[in-house]
């Protein structure tokens, strides 16, 4: 890839909820600014997380890796919520490709 080339994905990120997706942030160690309301910054702005348009715009090498592990993250902010509404405690363990998946 030539070196003036900027390579940009843009995907589908099913996340409404404002305060799940910044526990999440929070989760994996990173820092995020609100650029708009309900958009958000990651990172040295490699991802712009849009939470009225449910998209995830991702630049540079790393940041689709990174935008990967946000919507797992995600996912399990998620489920983590939804057990403590309904008192339900995750006993499950499985594995998906090399990734220990706890429920």
């Amino acid at each position: 890839m030539p070196c003036y080339e900027v390579r940009t994905v843009t995907v589908e990120f099913q996340a409404k909820n404002e305060g799940l997706f910044l526990k999440a942030v929070e989760m994996m160690g990173m820092q995020c600014n609100e650029v708009r309301p309900h958009v958000f910054s990651l990172g040295y702005n490699d991802i712009v997380v849009d939470l009225n348009t449910q998209t995830a715009r991702a630049t540079g090498q790393q940041a689709q890796d990174t935008l990967n592990r946000l919507k797992r993250a995600y996912s399990q902010v998620a489920i983590d919520a939804v057990c403590r509404q309904n008192l339900w405690t995750k006993k499950q363990q499985t594995t998906t490709s090399g990734v220990l998946m706890k429920f």
